[in-house]
């Protein structure tokens, strides 16, 4: 999975035992050689002052045209390439600068693999018509789509910061008051695609790109959205996505619809408060296996300033049922807006395993109150009846 792929990765980075044990296993010298050989063509690296901080791996930009200032890498259509931004399955993402508009944008272009298949061909081109269909603030908006192109590629707006996924990372868990705006900025932006008939259906924390101090997030990649009542693509995407923030209904391959993107909220919702997803695992098929199978640990056992809204909702569009989920982002919103309420009032939902172990003591101690009645009583009547029997022997008993 994309999480344990990036720590390791981070990990061999500073790691040089672990890095010299690998190239031990790999394989005979001349191997590696040939190796670094083959990757090295294209660029080294090019990172932006804005964006994470990690090494970007070398990528091969050799489809590039010849750059129109000595300073860019090389150039696609109109647009000037400034440097890499990331890379995924499917492609690379560029920043490059508009010279008609006179503004930095995001390129994401179809890898060269990908481009001779057809298939591959017509996913991007739904993606980028799915992601240019859906106009709101917290939606990264697409500009430009040139699925014609030799190299097929979709202009988006640039956007300087980071994943919410890395911000988590390196800052923790949110606070209360931006947890509610994180929440209701993505159930208002997710709400627009959703009516749009758009399932995203990989809606995760590197999915949501944050601003400065997280005043505003947009979601991004609608690269495993389709039409909720599409049959033209094949079925390869149905398990494709996300473990960690998949639904259960996704996670069997099954059918799913907009309420699998709120399982996947869901999760998200439940990251930014514990800094991890609600099913974790050592490996992908156990993390599948919670999903299908197990209830997610209560926010109240992590922390204890969350509203009790909050903590329901996470609840329900966690839960395995899709009929026991919010019916959509409209009713999320709505209890986003009643946390808000319990939040100016004061109010947390309280620790229910604690409520639940006060509960058991009292009864406990009630229980022992009560034998220790009982057995007082017994001794007492044990004594009477010595008395009793030994004032029939001794008929001067005062007792008697």
């Amino acid at each position: 999975p994309g999480s344990e792929s990036e720590a390791i990765a981070r990990h061999l980075e500073s790691c040089d035992k672990c890095r010299g044990e690998l190239t031990e296993f790999g394989g005979e010298p001349s191997w590696w050689d040939e190796a670094r050989e083959w990757l090295s063509c294209g660029v080294e690296q090019h990172t932006d002052e804005h964006a994470d901080s990690l090494p970007m791996p070398a990528v091969d930009l050799s489809f590039l045209e010849a750059p129109a200032h000595p300073e860019m890498l090389g150039r696609i259509g109109r647009y000037d390439v400034q440097g890499l931004l990331g890379r995924g399955g499917m492609g690379v993402v560029l920043r490059a600068y508009d010279s008609d508009l006179q503004r930095t944008v995001a390129v994401k272009v179809l890898a060269p693999e990908w481009a001779a298949s057809e298939a591959a061909r017509l996913r991007f081109a739904r993606e980028a018509q799915a992601a240019a269909s859906v106009a709101h603030e917290n939606v990264i908006p697409i500009y430009n789509v040139e699925a014609a192109a030799r190299l097929p590629f979709l202009v988006m707006r640039y956007v300087p910061g980071m994943t919410l996924e890395r911000w988590v990372e390196a800052n923790g868990a949110l606070d209360t008051p931006t947890i509610l705006r994180v929440a209701g900025q993505m159930a208002e932006g997710l709400a627009a695609a959703h009516r749009r008939g758009l399932v995203h259906r990989d809606i995760k924390p590197g999915n949501v790109l944050v601003g400065e101090n997280i005043q505003r997030v947009w979601i991004t990649d609608f690269g495993l959205a389709r039409a909720a009542d599409s049959a033209t693509l094949t079925r390869t995407g149905v398990i494709a996505g996300t473990p960690h923030y998949m639904s259960p209904e996704q996670a069997r391959g099954e059918a799913i619809d907009h309420r699998s993107d709120l399982v996947s909220l869901g999760c998200v919702l439940y990251f930014i408060c514990a800094g991890r997803p609600p099913f974790d695992a050592e490996n992908t098929l156990a993390v599948l296996h919670k999903i299908v199978s197990e209830r997610a640990e209560s926010l109240t056992s992590v922390r204890q300033d969350l509203p009790p809204s909050y903590v329901e909702l996470v609840q329900q569009l966690l839960h395995r049922s899709v009929d026991r989920r919010p019916h959509d982002c409209q009713a999320v919103i709505e209890a986003l807006a009643q946390a808000q309420s319990e939040v100016k009032q004061g109010r947390v939902a309280r620790n229910a395993p604690i409520r639940h172990k006060a509960i058991w003591s009292a009864a406990l101690a009630a229980t022992l109150l009560l034998m220790a009645a009982l057995a007082g009583l017994l001794t007492k009547n044990g004594g009477d009846n010595e008395q009793r029997n030994a004032a029939m022997t001794d008929p001067w008993s005062t007792v008697y």
